[in-house]
Parts: C-alpha cells; sequence; structure tokens
C-alpha cells in the first residue's frame, strides 16, 4: 500500500501531459495565524511583505513516508532536500508559492517553508477517492486553484487570495485548464465554463463537457464529441464516438460505434496520423503507444513505428 502511494505521486509529476531550509520548518496550527471570520467568510491576515516575495516554484514537491505504521506527506525539493516533515495526510502541489494541504481535521494552505498560513473555517478541499490505490486525493487543485466542498453536493473554487470566486455552488466543477473550469447546470442538465473570476463564460449546452487541453476541450452535442476552443466556439465537429486529450498537436480520436479504429487530428480537425489502431494514447513528447494487431507499438508524430512493447500497456497488449 504504501508504495502504491509513492507511485502515484511520482506519476502525478513526471507523467500526466498537459493539463500541473532546516529540517525543523515543519507546520502546525497555530503558527503565525489569524482567522477573521467577522463578514461570514473565511479570510486570513498574514505578512504581506512576506507573500510578496513568494516566488512561483515547481521545485518542491509532495513525498510519502510511514510514520508509526501511518502513511504521511511532507515536501522535498528538486535536489531532495527536506522542506516540511511528513506530517500532512493529504499534501497538494505548489504554485506561486502555496499547497493545499490537510492534517487531521484541519484543511489550509502551506507557504514554501512548510508554514500553514490558512485555514479553512467554512469549507474543505474537495476530495475523491481513488478505489485502485485505496487513498484519497485532492479535486480540482489547478492553475492556483482551489476546489472547495461546502456539502455533499455544493462546490466552488476559491484563489490563492483566499477569495471565493465562484458566484455560486455547483453539483459539478472540473479542474481548471486554460483559464476554464466545466459546470454542471442543474436546472438544464448540461455542462459549461467557468473563467478564473467565477464568470460563467460559455453557457451550459453541452451533454458533457471536458478538460481543455492546449485550446481545446472535448465536448459532447448529440451523443458525438467535438472540440471547442477557449471561447466557446465548436472548432472540430462533433462527429466522433470517442477522443482522447490534445498533447503535443495532436489527439486521437475515433468514429467507430464499437471505439476502436483511432486514429489522429490536429487541432484544426484534420487528419495527421491516419491509423487505424484498436486503442491509442496521447503523445508524452514525441512518440504515442498504440494498440495494432495485438501488439502495442511506440509511434512517432508522422505514424512511424519506432518500437514494439512486449510489456501490458493497455490491458491487452
Amino acid at each position: 500500500m504504501y508504495a502504491t502511494h509513492f507511485i502515484l505521486i511520482t506519476l502525478l509529476i513526471t507523467v500526466l501531459p498537459c493539463c500541473t531550509e532546516s529540517s525543523d520548518h515543519r507546520a502546525t496550527i497555530t503558527d503565525q495565524v489569524t482567522i477573521v471570520d467577522s463578514t461570514g467568510q473565511d479570510s486570513i491576515q498574514t505578512n504581506s511583505a512576506k507573500t510578496e516575495t513568494l516566488a512561483y516554484t515547481d521545485s518542491i514537491y509532495p513525498y510519502g513516508a510511514s510514520i508509526n505504521s501511518t502513511f504521511k506527506y511532507g515536501y522535498k525539493n528538486h535536489l531532495g532536500k527536506l522542506i516540511t516533515e511528513p506530517i500532512f495526510d493529504l499534501a497538494g502541489p505548489f504554485c506561486n508559492g502555496f499547497a493545499p494541504v490537510v492534517q487531521g481535521d484541519v484543511h489550509g494552505i502551506i507557504d514554501t517553508t512548510g508554514e500553514l498560513i490558512y485555514i479553512f473555517q467554512k469549507y474543505k478541499h474537495a476530495l475523491w477517492y481513488d478505489e485502485l490505490a485505496g487513498v484519497y486525493e485532492f479535486s480540482g487543485v489547478s492553475e492556483c486553484m482551489y476546489k472547495i466542498q461546502i456539502n455533499d453536493t455544493s462546490f466552488g473554487y476559491i484563489n490563492q487570495k483566499h477569495q471565493l470566486v465562484t458566484q455560486k455552488y455547483y453539483s459539478e466543477l472540473g479542474e481548471f485548464s486554460d483559464g476554464r473550469a466545466s459546470y454542471y447546470d442543474n436546472k438544464s442538465q448540461l455542462y459549461g465554463y467557468i473563467n478564473k473570476q467565477g464568470d460563467e463564460v460559455i453557457k451550459a449546452q453541452y451533454e458533457r463537457g471536458r478538460l481543455f487541453c492546449e485550446n481545446r476541450a472535448s465536448v459532447t452535442v448529440d451523443g458525438k464529441i467535438g472540440f471547442i476552443d477557449t471561447s466557446g466556439v465548436l472548432v472540430i465537429p462533433a462527429i466522433y464516438t470517442a477522443t482522447g486529450f490534445f498533447s503535443q498537436g495532436l489527439c486521437h480520436v475515433t468514429q467507430s460505434e464499437n471505439n476502436d479504429q483511432y486514429y489522429y487530428i490536429d487541432i484544426n480537425g484534420q487528419i495527421s496520423i491516419p491509423g487505424f489502431y484498436e486503442d491509442a494514447d496521447a503523445f508524452r513528447g514525441d512518440t504515442a503507444v498504440v494498440f495494432k494487431r495485438g501488439i502495442c507499438r511506440v509511434i512517432n508524430k508522422s505514424g512511424k513505428e519506432i518500437r514494439k512493447l512486449n510489456w501490458d500497456y493497455f490491458g491487452g497488449c
């Protein structure tokens, strides 16, 4: 189980495309934190000069360790130097010098020294349960925005100034990417998109709305899938039965009712790699893995086979 935790963290940091000083510096729920709730909203008083000096950092990562037979998370930098001891039940990624954490019943945000500078009073971080790994993970921590949960059916977003940006609560909210996050409108039972200010910039009109990658998001219209840009224009017609997401300017799609016969298109919807493949994956760098005639193969952007794989990639190779 502990190995599974570690592998999940590594995969999140190194694999997913698209669309992310002393060992005694540890966070506690009392260090330099003042909660102000006179307006009924979550707020905090902290050292503004200190906050302004925080720079964007991709070089601090969560790591996991077994502490007294309990799995906990801490942070190290890219050189392996300890930033915080493993004291958190959940530890999210840093963005602009801040990261979300959960410590017991405390949900909050830490800075790059490991100080817990903000504690939620009315909200909690939105979480989802990974049944395969048997652990909880953050849901909707993306582009320096934090999805928060009000109750079992209500979600919103706060920004790094700890301001609630969504003008109302939603029963479903996607992650931010390319400055957009999908939302579900209960009245119309359709999906649209909000921006980081909480404005509904693309009205609810899709049977399904997915994550933006490279200025393209797949949406379902009349049972078929197409792609919109961040302004909501349907730039690639809804003619597909299944799609992946754009990476390196390419996306695998199929028009087969059996969800096979995949090929790759570019951001304008033009066929780039004809295929056909029984299954396919997104490009990671200059290569992608496809499944053809019972064999997993690595191809380049021109569709040329680089090598065959002799291990299970799609669950059938």
